[in-house]
């Protein structure tokens, strides 16, 4: 089955760019265009990682992480920004992104990224607990 990528960015030539990036790519992208939308569409539906911009209408990118690690989702999170300051990718990846990428970028190379990172994450999804002696 393909990956299925979440696109939340308010810029319409981005999530068309990105989205053809990923179809190439042989995945499923979907796209919100506020930090609402992309929430409602997270609760509804079981992403593979989700791609997104800090400079959304509605709430921001960085509510957005918050929001969805509150949950507990450990749905991985590429943020894609015109924002290369330090302290704002300090910030999103301390809040709970895996990855910051900056404009201008490759879309050929961030689909690149979001198949390693899926790759990465499903390998490291724990379906059974171990046990030996007093430690489990």
């Amino acid at each position: 089955m393909a990956d299925r990528v979440l696109i939340i960015d308010g810029d319409t030539q981005s999530r068309t760019m990105l989205g053809r990036a990923l179809r190439a790519g042989l995945m499923l992208a979907e796209t919100a265009v506020t930090g609402e939308e992309g929430l409602e569409r997270l609760n509804l539906m079981e992403y593979d990682l989700v791609v997104l911009d800090v400079d959304l209408p509605g709430i921001d990118g960085f509510h957005v992480i918050q929001t969805l690690r509150r949950r507990g989702s450990r749905v991985p999170i590429i943020v894609v920004s015109s924002h290369s300051e330090d302290y704002e990718q300090i910030y999103a990846l301390d809040i709970g992104a895996d990855d910051y990428i900056t404009h201008p970028y490759n879309p050929m190379v961030l689909a690149a990224k979001v198949r390693a990172l899926i790759r990465r994450s499903q390998g490291m999804q724990m379906e059974e607990i171990i046990s030996a002696g007093p430690f489990t």
